[in-house]
This record gives structure tokens, C-alpha cells and sequence, in this order.
């Protein structure tokens, strides 16, 4: 879910894309993400929407090894992991 300003400045956090939902198993699991932490780069690119992730990994290839950053909530610290492409089951 995308951050906006507003939100992110009630609640102290930073602007990013907000993770609702983490698959297990998935790259976002194994490099440690949970619910409620905010995307804030991937790929040293600043993340703002999913949008933004699907345009980046759309010049990738599965296997790829790609970094992320992001706001760990309940540490209220950044961390920076990297993370292997993975084919997209959901669709």
C-alpha cells in the first residue's frame, strides 16, 4: 500500500510503500520484511508504489540478485538486504 506523505508524517515513518501482506517463503520473508515495515528502496531506486517495484523487476530476470531497503517498524531502524528475483506465482 503506498505511503503518502500525509500518512507518513501522522505516523512518523517515512514515505515508501507499506507492506500489508508478506508471502512466505517469498524474497521479502527470507530477507526479513514484516507487515507493517515501509519499502523504501529496491534496487537503489527510491520506491514510492507497487508500481514502482513492478517497473524495476520487469527489467530483471528471476534469479536476479537485487537490494532493498527498508524501515523496520517495530525496531524503528532501516535495514538493507539482499533479495533473489523470484517468479511471481500470483498471477
Amino acid at each position: 500500500q503506498t505511503l503518502t506523505q500525509r500518512y507518513a508524517q501522522y505516523y512518523n515513518l517515512p514515505e515508501g510503500l507499506l507492506v500489508t501482506e508478506v508471502t512466505d517463503n517469498a524474497g521479502a520473508d527470507l530477507a526479513g520484511i514484516k507487515v507493517n515495515d515501509v519499502i523504501t528502496e529496491f534496487d537503489g531506486k527510491k520506491i514510492k508504489s507497487m508500481e514502482d517495484i513492478e517497473k524495476i523487476k520487469s527489467k530483471h530476470k528471476v534469479g536476479d540478485i537485487l537490494s532493498i531497503t527498508y524501515y523496520q517498524y517495530k525496531e524503528r531502524t532501516y535495514a538493507t538486504e539482499n533479495i533473489i528475483l523470484m517468479e511471481d506465482k500470483s498471477q
